[in-house]
């Protein structure tokens, strides 16, 4: 994914052209489907306590972000607790 840092993240004159590269959480098929769930949960509910900081222009945790894992297939428990938490 084509990105751009902020300059000021670098101390640049101006914005830092980049290339995002997703981070995967995973697991095994046969990991407890509570344990996925409660993974899941963290994340959305905790996202603001996880994400480091200063992140400037960082999507960690974003809602967008964690359930887009392509070509990755998400825990059955895991994408069970998506829908249920954004339809």
């Amino acid at each position: 994914m084509r990105d751009s840092a902020v300059a000021a993240a670098h101390g640049t004159p101006t914005a830092t052209p980049t290339l995002g590269v997703g981070n995967l959480l995973v697991c095994h098929p046969d990991l407890r489907p509570g344990v996925a769930r409660a993974v899941v949960e963290a994340c959305l509910t905790a996202a603001p306590e996880l994400v480091p900081q200063p992140s400037d222009g960082v999507t960690h945790l974003a809602r967008a972000a964690l359930v887009d894992a392509e070509p990755v297939l998400l825990h059955e428990a895991a994408a069970d607790a998506y829908r249920e938490a954004y339809g």
